[in-house]
């Protein structure tokens, strides 16, 4: 019988062996990711199981009456075990619905796992979606490289200029040491983010730091240089099927001698060379307001290097 419980700190050793063996599970869900911000975000993260154990894990926050695909994350929803099959997955959807239900929350805002980051096919979950009438709330729209297709459309000249340019002008790139090193960098991000978007970053550099060293194996860093002082970063968080582009940044003048695409050129050629297990180079969204703005220069340049779109979803769940 399908059961369904809130998780608890008890559970936690558990919750990260479940999430490395899932169908669609990431780092990003391991709890020592999801709990660095417990502070921000009332955790209400579920577990469904039956008799023969763990079904699905559901990373989730509740505020107020909605209840939230963890705020903090980039994606969410149900967390698979290889034997959920669709009608599994179509059970946990009416099992959870009658879970909140009972605890008065009003609606479930549901965020997809984009199907790139899937280690076996998982989409039965849209189709449950559908079923349920869920409706979509938010689209956003990346760009994404597929590493191993013979399709791979033709980089532009003009990224391969630029690395030309930034290493002629004297730009050097070198892998981050280690956590600390990112306090350097950092105000690139910040100086960036602030001119051009007039907001900050969702992490402080203590937070990165912190889960840099927490997740050695997963997130790793670029930083470029000239004359030893810093001038551009690129870090990188890596799943067992994507490599996923963080805070992509360079000084204005770096911007100017081509120091962004020194850096994502560098970052490719490792990925194609070095971790070749992985198949797809993301670099995120280019959205703003739900996805009903897209930023088509910036959609433009990530395309120039190869990219393609691959969708980011939320659905909205009525409960009431």
């Amino acid at each position: 019988m399908l059961q369904i419980r809130k998780y608890t700190p008890a559970d936690k050793a558990q919750w990260d062996k479940f999430v490395e063996t899932s169908r669609n599970g990431t780092f990003l869900f391991r709890r020592d990711f999801m709990d660095y911000h417990a502070d921000r975000f009332a955790d209400h993260s579920l577990i469904a199981e039956d008799e023969r154990g763990w079904l699905a894990v559901l990373p989730a926050n509740a505020a107020g009456t909605a209840f939230h695909s963890h705020q903090g994350l980039t994606y969410g929803g149900f967390v698979l075990s290889p034997r959920a099959g669709a009608g599994c997955v179509m059970a946990l959807f009416d099992a959870v619905q009658d879970f909140l239900r009972h605890r008065g929350f009003t609606a479930w805002l549901y965020k997809q796992v984009p199907y790139i980051y899937h280690r076996q096919p998982s989409e039965d979950e849209e189709y449950a979606l559908w079923r349920i009438g869920a409706s979509l709330e938010v689209c956003n729209l990346a760009a994404t490289i597929d590493l191993q297709s013979p399709l791979l459309p033709a980089q532009e000249e003009r990224r391969g200029r630029g690395k030309r340019r930034a290493l002629k002008a004297g730009y050097r790139i070198a892998p981050l040491a280690g956590p600390d090193d990112l306090a350097a960098y950092w105000p690139i991000i910040d100086t960036n983010l602030m001119t051009c978007h007039a907001t900050r970053p969702v992490h402080t550099c203590a937070e990165m730091q912190l889960l840099m060293g927490r997740f050695p194996h997963n997130i790793r860093a670029w930083g470029a240089t000239l004359d030893g002082l810093p001038a551009g970063i690129l870090l990188m968080f890596d799943t067992q099927m994507v490599a996923h582009s963080q805070y992509p940044h360079a000084t204005a003048e770096g911007k100017q001698q081509g120091v962004m695409d020194l850096l994502i050129l560098n970052a490719l050629d490792y990925y194609r060379t070095e971790r070749s297990d992985l198949r797809y180079f993301d670099f995120g969204i280019s959205n703003e307001q739900g996805g009903r703005f897209l930023n088509e220069g910036l959609q433009a340049q990530k395309e120039g290097f190869g990219g393609r779109g691959v969708t980011y979803k939320q659905w909205l769940i009525p409960l009431a």
